[in-house]
């Protein structure tokens, strides 16, 4: 073949080539543009700038080694996170790094903290109504029925005692038992002692003859051990966690003369008040949800603290019927005054009233295991 005819065949080739294409004959096998390819990609999402990020800052009044501090508070600060997807950062400071016990509701007053948690009691003076939380009297079975009560008195009267601040939840241990030095069986015995005790509750000591003695429960270990006090008012977490069954030797069951501690926790009501809406509404649920928890948790270590008492030989008696009538009777003033001493710009007997209904209806829907399972791991108690 000529090479003339050559190109021209070679040129007739493209042009047939080029025709099929434009036609779209023979099928399309030239890949989509990549505008026109789906979008997939394996990358995270995308954070929030640290600029986005808010921090915040929450003092637990109590040590390190306390549950709050150990799981409570983290879980809620992960949680927080999580939900905001990484929009809101807590770090938790231990207590006395930011605030110690006393001072941590004013410290977040003031912003010092954005957030706090320490105990109503040991906070003197600040709250006339909310002490009543911790009123000597108060017989709950266990931590289920405390916090379930306090939730339902405190969203029902909501006391103007915190309304300078964002209160999150209240929350309590368990019931209060005394931890002494020497066995106490009845009501002389404990006359003229000196019990670590505060709010409310140090004049319950007082009706019943002791001499109340204050200081903060992270100081109690070292109080107990120089003898600055003969016993403390405390719940069965505090055997392990402030390692009072190794200062103390007796477990005395005397429910009723103080039913626990009333803890808070709340925010800065400006830095709450800046908060975007959504965040604000992610902060209600988990609160909520944190007297769930906490309960559960606060349960769980109150069993590690029979433990440990078991472990270190502590002794357990309980009062008898009679003589458990008479401690309740000497305190029963106490509730009595403190209605009294209101201006009556707050219903006190109202709340008083509202507050043995609700322990009622808990107490029975969350019966009482200790007696039961102390008298198990104990079997030398004695009754009286």
């Amino acid at each position: 073949m000529s090479t003339l005819k050559k190109s021209f065949a070679a040129v007739l080739v493209l042009v047939m080539v080029f025709a099929l294409t434009a036609c779209g004959g023979g099928g399309n096998t030239t890949a989509p543009a990549a505008s026109e390819q789906p979008q997939t990609s394996s990358a995270p999402p995308a954070q929030p700038s640290p600029a986005e990020v808010i921090e915040l800052r929450w003092s637990i009044a109590w040590p390190v080694g306390n549950m709050v501090n150990q799981q409570l508070g983290p879980w809620f600060a992960e949680e927080i996170n999580k939900r905001t997807d990484g929009r809101v950062r807590i770090t938790i400071f231990n207590g006395g790094e930011l605030l110690d016990v006393p001072g941590t509701y004013e410290g977040v007053v003031n912003g010092i903290a954005d957030m706090g948690t320490s105990r109503i009691g040991s906070t003197p003076g600040r709250f006339p109504i909310m002490l009543a939380f911790e009123m000597p009297g108060f017989q709950f079975n266990n931590t289920y029925a405390a916090n379930y009560t306090y939730r339902e008195i405190y969203d029902k009267y909501t006391p103007p005692d915190m309304q300078d601040t964002k209160v999150l939840w209240i929350d309590s241990g368990s019931p209060a038992v005394l931890y002494t030095k020497m066995p106490i069986h009845k009501l002389e015995d404990i006359q003229g002692r000196q019990i670590r005790a505060d709010g409310l509750v140090a004049e319950a000591m007082l009706a019943l003859g002791a001499t109340p003695v204050s200081f903060s429960i992270n100081d109690a270990y070292i109080a107990l051990q120089n003898n600055v006090a003969d016993g403390i008012l405390d719940s069965f977490r505090g055997l392990t966690e402030n390692k009072l069954g190794e200062v103390t030797d007796y477990i005395i069951l005397i429910r009723g003369v103080s039913p626990g501690p009333a803890f808070f926790n709340v925010m800065n009501l400006d830095k709450w008040n800046s908060l975007p809406p959504d965040i604000q509404q992610i902060f209600i649920e988990v609160s909520k949800e944190a007297v769930d928890v906490s309960t559960k948790m606060f349960w769980d270590f109150e069993d590690r603290g029979v433990q440990f008492g078991y472990d270190e030989g502590m002794q357990v008696s309980l009062l008898d019927a009679g003589e458990d009538a008479r401690w309740i009777g000497a305190i029963n003033d106490v509730s009595q005054n403190w209605i009294d001493a209101g201006d009556g710009s707050f219903d006190r007997a109202g709340m008083m009233a509202d507050f043995d209904a609700a322990i009622a209806k808990y107490n029975a829907q969350f019966p009482d295991k200790w007696p039961a399972m102390l008298f198990e791991l104990f079997p030398e108690a004695k009754v009286g």
